[in-house]
């Protein structure tokens, strides 16, 4: 066992763990804070299994070398001697060196020195070694010195270390020497950003669009709004007055209260250009992030709003500084980096929304043709999807069907009950082949586009579409890891504990993917666990959580094709309300034999109800995702009342009196909505459809989400004066009144959709993703019913005259459920 001595590890404190000095320079060995502090930020270094008590004295001892015992070439196999006297390239160094020394980088932290490493086992396995017939002992004259200390370490009788403090204290020991050859050698940085203004106030009046004297008036504002975002952050927190409350970490149910005197101070001190005393970048670290989009040019400031030092979607309070100034965008990201400020794009980590979609993932690997269009054509028994006929479904006569069921052994009731839902799937799928036809209609020469993955009209296509899928995604992951790396000075993101996993399933992926997944039952439960491992360790990572809910849709994808079934992924808006499209198989349909149709389908019930299940456009929510516009939805529904498509459809132009030109409403056009939703819930009540005491509900609840909405935007309508804003108020109610008479009225009386839904649900414990549980419906065994989404958010706006108006971020939104939701003891969404 080798032994340390305490002063070795003030060599290291004072090397490696510089954000505790700086908060804290005067050590007290007292102090429950300081020892905290310390232990949290050597525990990113491994080295938690040493005492409080050792590591507050070292910090106050003077330094001496420590050292690593480095591998000795061994020269007992002529063989093996030869390998190890070979070289591989360090491409962090630039140098040649042995394979001898490369076996001993394999943690380093370079990619350039562990590449070596991995060039070296390969030369030993090649020949038939492992790394367990080198033997490592002291080198006293290393290759690459900077990756080891000059001396053995001194032994003193006082203190020893156990294997477990030894095995930390030389992987710490390792990353000090690495940095300390770093700066020797001045290797390049891709993380290092020097070039950068010397504080934010001379970035803003270098870049600002302004002239003269608006500089200053600019940046002032900038000012005022940060201190109203930072007033209305601590008043969303719940914590006292005045004070910002923050959990220390997601899930530990633990919290921080800072003063938001403190933060304005912090924020102050930034944007005047005051230099930030070690309390304001302390605080600045905890509540804030510089938001520096290298894309668009965009800069923010985000104040955190739920969790210390962290700023997750909807977590935090905005402050818009520029648009489109990509000079200062680089500008600030620099200063930030050179500051160690938080820094990043609007996503809370290196991916965000938007950006695993498959359009994307696609153009990874198909970059010279990443979409192919199929032509659709309307056929006298169908559609021609290219090469492929799909033909419509003969509609069983529902007599013989139903006896045919009671000949199987089947009750009448249940047998009427089996015939009924068959004929409503035929029905439904008769109508996706007209709505894959009507798709055809709206796009040039009927050519649709969609993503180019393969094909997927064999086991064998759809396997080798699996396969592209897989390798897309791989290096889609890796380069847009890298891309922000580079960018905001974080290298190494994919070997990040959280990331590492993520890459590691996907190589399990493509090992199950060799196997025959459409007739293995068991692998293919297999590669359905992996692709739920795979959401489990996105969800949990900062850099992929934001873009979790578009990388469903391929989740979903792959999930059906490893069932043989034939997906696509449209690469266009022609699907309104399909992110995926399941194209349906004719093959497995063979009546030959059967005394009539009716009889083939009452003996073949179950492959026959499956292969018609999930035919056509399917809708992937993560979360349930945000609400989708209703209109598409009514389109694609079949009701039992004729009339009530018709109905439901034409009152949705209530949103457009509300939000089309809120200066000037006008009283005619509110009149005019008001009387059609009076008479659809007239007609509602008379068909059947809903009740009174439904229909006062709906009243209600539309008036109660009008007011939270008018709450929220109280200036809205101000130019056209006192009237024009009670019209608005008006017109607000009708259209909240709208927006859930819909939803009940299309619950209660919904026969079946022809799209279906994936909604892709996790279970949470201690803050982390650690369940999946996909809620899927077809639509007609399980109908996809509303929830209406009364606050979907808003754009307010404007313009130079002052005059205010708003739009919620979707039109006449709701949210698909596999169950049918009370709409009647509603409850208002966070």
């Amino acid at each position: 066992m080798m032994n340390f001595n305490l002063d070795n590890l003030s060599e290291i404190i004072d090397e490696v763990l510089t954000e505790f000095c700086v908060t804290y320079p005067i050590p007290n060995f007292q102090s429950k804070e300081q020892l905290e502090h310390l232990r949290s930020v050597l525990e990113q270094f491994g080295a938690s299994a040493l005492i409080n008590a050792e590591l507050m004295e070292a910090i106050s001892l003077a330094p001496k070398k420590f050292t690593l015992e480095a591998p000795k070439k061994d020269g007992t196999d002529p063989k093996l001697a030869a390998i190890l006297k070979k070289k591989v390239k360090n491409n962090d160094t630039g140098r040649q060196v042995t394979v001898a020394s490369a076996l001993n980088y394999k943690d380093q932290k370079g990619a350039g020195a562990r590449s070596a490493y991995h060039a070296a086992a390969a030369m030993l396995k090649g020949a038939g070694y492992s790394e367990k017939n080198v033997d490592m002992v002291d080198d006293p004259n290393p290759e690459e010195p900077q990756y080891y200390a000059k001396q053995k370490p001194q032994v003193t009788p006082q203190t020893k270390a156990t294997p477990d403090k030894l095995t930390q204290l030389k992987t710490l020991q390792q990353k000090v020497a690495i940095k300390k050859a770093k700066d020797k050698e001045d290797i390049p940085q891709k993380t290092q950003k020097l070039d950068a203004p010397k504080s934010f106030r001379d970035a803003m009046l270098k870049n600002s669009r302004q002239k003269g004297d608006g500089k200053e008036v600019e940046l002032e504002k900038k000012k005022q709004l940060a201190n109203k975002a930072i007033d209305k952050a601590a008043a969303k927190s719940g914590g006292k007055a005045g004070f910002l409350k923050l959990e220390t970490k997601e899930g530990s149910g633990e919290f921080k209260l800072i003063p938001t005197k403190d933060i304005k101070r912090a924020i102050n001190n930034l944007m005047s250009g005051n230099k930030l005393s070690l309390e304001d970048k302390k605080v600045l670290k905890l509540t804030t992030k510089l938001v520096t989009n290298p894309d668009n040019g965009d800069v923010k400031i985000y104040i955190a709003g739920k969790i210390a030092g962290r700023h997750p979607q909807q977590g935090y309070q905005s402050i818009d500084i520029a648009t489109k100034n990509f000079p200062l965008s680089d500008d600030l990201r620099n200063f930030a980096l050179n500051n160690k400020l938080n820094v990043g794009k609007a996503s809370e980590g290196a991916i965000g929304k938007k950006v695993l979609t498959p359009l994307k993932v696609a153009s990874s690997i198909n970059k010279e043709k990443p979409i192919v269009k199929t032509k659709i054509e309307k056929t006298k028994n169908g559609v021609k999807f290219g090469d492929t006929e799909i033909n419509y479904k003969k509609v069983p006569e529902t007599k013989k069907l139903t006896d045919y069921f009671i000949q199987q052994g089947l009750k009448k009731d249940d047998a009427i009950k089996r015939a009924k839902l068959l004929i409503k799937q035929i029905n439904a799928y008769n109508g996706k082949i007209d709505d894959l036809a009507n798709v055809a209609k709206k796009s040039p020469n009927g050519e649709v586009d969609f993503n180019n993955f393969g094909k997927v009209d064999t086991p064998e296509d759809r396997k080798n579409t699996r396969n592209n899928i897989h390798k897309g995604i791989k290096l889609f992951f890796a380069q847009e890891l890298k891309k922000y790396g580079d960018a905001f000075g974080q290298s190494e993101l994919a070997n990040k504990p959280e990331n590492k996993p993520i890459f590691d399933t996907l190589d399990k992926l493509d090992k199950l993917n060799s196997k025959d997944l459409e007739n293995d039952e068991k692998a293919r439960e297999e590669y359905k666990a992996e692709l739920d491992n795979l959401i489990l360790h996105l969800a949990n990572s900062i850099d992929f959580k934001d873009a979790v809910a578009d990388f469903t849709e391929i989740k979903a994808g792959l999930q059906f094709l490893s069932e043989g079934r034939r997906v696509l992924f449209p690469a266009s808006e022609n699907f309104q309300t399909a992110d995926i499209i399941i194209i349906p198989d004719n093959t497995g349909w063979k009546d030959s034999g059967a005394k009539s149709y009716e009889e083939y389908l009452s003996k073949n019930f179950q492959f026959v109800t499956v292969s018609l299940e999930y035919v056509g456009g399917l809708s992937v929510k993560y979360k349930g995702g945000g609400g989708s516009a209703n209109y598409n939805k009514i389109l694609m529904t079949v009701y039992k009342n004729k009339e009530t498509q018709k109905r439901l459809l034409s009152i949705q132009k209530t949103y457009s009196v509300a939000y089309a030109n809120q200066q000037e409403m006008k009283k005619k056009d509110v009149d005019v909505m008001e009387k059609e939703l009076n008479d659809t819930i007239n007609w509602a009540i008379k068909s059947g459809i809903i009740t009174k005491a439904e229909a006062n509900a709906v009243k209600n609840i539309g008036i109660e989400q009008a007011a939270n909405e008018i709450k929220a935007n109280p200036n809205a309508g101000n130019c056209g004066g006192k009237e024009n804003q009670a019209q608005l108020k008006r017109a607000i109610q009708l259209q909240h009144i709208q927006l859930h008479l819909t939803g009940v009225i299309n619950n209660n009386d919904m026969e079946y959709t022809r799209y279906g839904n994936f909604n892709e649900k996790l279970s949470m414990k201690g803050g982390k993703a650690s369940k999946v549980n996909d809620d899927v419906v077809d639509g007609v065994i399980n109908p996809c019913y509303m929830r209406p989404h009364h606050n979907p958010g808003y754009t307010q706006s404007e313009d130079k005259d002052g005059c205010q108006s708003f739009t919620p971020t979707n039109q006449n939104p709701a949210h698909i459920l596999s169950f049918k939701p009370d709409l009647v003891n509603f409850k208002d969404e966070a």
